[in-house]
């Protein structure tokens, strides 16, 4: 379901917008390197012919399709690398009792320590903030791009230059979830998505409702890249008080405010520094190989999402690359 500024359901008419996409892609393909897709498509000719119109729904798809899909500006977003994951065949599922299932299932029988980060990584040992040191003679680092590139956990010994040009070369996008839960369900209960061609290009565009998956009144607003960035600064009643804006423009001026709300701020969380990695203009997916495997002589090794070169920016794709680091560890 797709709702226009003026708060009527839209036509969902997108044959043109994908065209000029298309078109803007194509173009960029044959030039001689690589270029963001926001350039892209400035400099198309379908772009620069389009109405304004034609133009607000190009922008809408970009950023439906493309910035919430991979955190990333489309200004930094590379038009050739920029969506070369795959995906799994199957429907996507909910779970009810939190994502955390996974990783809670993953943990028994290990001895996992908490409330104390990692400092330091060395040879042989790794230091955490209270001071004490857990011993090792292999260790496999998953941290995240974002706090690899934040240089807030020390390596003893210098990584590989590859290792620390793909560390500085890959991006770490942003997507953020606002959560509200209200008294009843007030809006149509027979759809799972709901985007929104609002004044703000960008703000508040996609919503997933859980009436129907979860039987509960819940609405899920995202923002992402440079509006996620934005909306990140603003505290939760501001934050709930802007998504409650957008519904009114969607639902009219009379939708109720919520109830309660839960708020993410990945960009904001120290231990993530950000949601997931994408491929940024001028890389090429030898930075995510360069990134993952061995380092020390096999004494340090790194997993995780952003050195997947398949499933990169998902749960499955920092999964797989552990296991596969495990068994070479082993």
């Amino acid at each position: 379901m797709l709702i226009g500024a003026d708060g009527l359901e839209s036509d969902d008419n997108f044959g043109p917008a994908e065209r000029v996409l298309r078109e803007a892609f194509a173009a960029a393909e044959e030039r001689d390197e690589d270029i963001s897709v926001r350039q892209a498509l400035e400099v198309s000719t379908g772009w620069q012919r389009a109405d304004a119109e034609l133009r607000r729904r190009v922008d809408y798809l970009v950023n439906s399709s493309l910035e919430h899909e991979y955190g990333s500006p489309a200004r930094l977003l590379s038009s050739w690398y920029g969506f070369e994951d795959e995906e799994f065949n199957g429907e996507d599922v909910l779970f009810p009792n939190g994502f955390d299932q996974i990783v809670s299932h993953l943990a028994q029988g290990l001895n996992v320590r908490f409330s104390a980060d990692v400092v330091q990584v060395a040879p042989g040992f790794v230091r955490l903030s209270d001071g004490s040191q857990v011993s090792a003679d292999q260790i496999i680092c998953t941290l995240p791009l974002g706090v690899l590139q934040s240089g807030r956990v020390q390596f003893a010994e210098p990584l590989a230059q590859s290792r620390r040009k793909a560390i500085e070369g890959i991006g770490m996008g942003l997507l953020n979830k606002c959560l509200l839960r209200f008294e009843r369900t007030e809006w149509p209960d027979d759809v799972d998505w709901i985007g929104w061609l609002g004044p703000r290009s960008g703000f508040w565009a996609e919503w997933v409702s859980l009436a129907r998956t979860l039987k509960a009144p819940v609405l899920m607003g995202f923002n992402a890249a440079d509006q996620a960035t934005e909306v990140e600064k603003m505290n939760d009643r501001d934050t709930v008080a802007a998504a409650h804006d957008a519904l009114r423009g969607m639902f009219g001026s009379n939708f109720p405010a919520p109830l309660s709300s839960q708020i993410t701020r990945w960009g904001q969380e120290r231990h993530t520094l950000g949601s997931y990695s994408f491929n940024a203009v001028g890389m090429g997916p030898h930075l995510r190989r360069e990134l993952g495997g061995s380092d020390w002589e096999g004494q340090l090794w790194f997993a995780g999402e952003a050195t997947s070169t398949q499933y990169f920016g998902t749960a499955h794709g920092a999964m797989l690359s552990g296991i596969e680091v495990a068994q070479s560890v082993i």
